[in-house]
């Protein structure tokens, strides 16, 4: 792997990681809001579809009870946490 494709695989992980660590530290709804909000901003150049996730979680927890968004975060933090295991992978071979 050539220097550049390094450095950009690490920002994603980098992402990933951040990403999975927030959406499960997130104690509450307004919270929760809040951080898939500013995560949406920073996944718009990396997967736009994942940052329009995002924003849908975020104005679901605005309008729905945290019992029935943490579900859904728990999901979406499981699927990222099974990409930054291939990435951390990809970067370790």
């Amino acid at each position: 792997m050539d220097p550049k494709e390094y450095n950009l695989l690490k920002a994603f992980r980098d992402l990933l990681a951040d990403s999975v660590s927030q959406l499960q530290n997130a104690a509450g709804q307004s919270q929760l809001a809040s951080t898939a909000s500013e995560l949406a901003g920073r996944w718009d150049d990396a997967d736009e579809e994942f940052a329009n996730v995002l924003r849908d979680i975020s104005r679901q927890a605005r309008t729905m009870s945290f019992a029935q968004v943490r579900p859904v975060v728990q999901a979406i933090t499981g699927h990222i946490q099974a990409q930054l295991s291939e990435v951390e992978a990809r970067l370790n071979s």
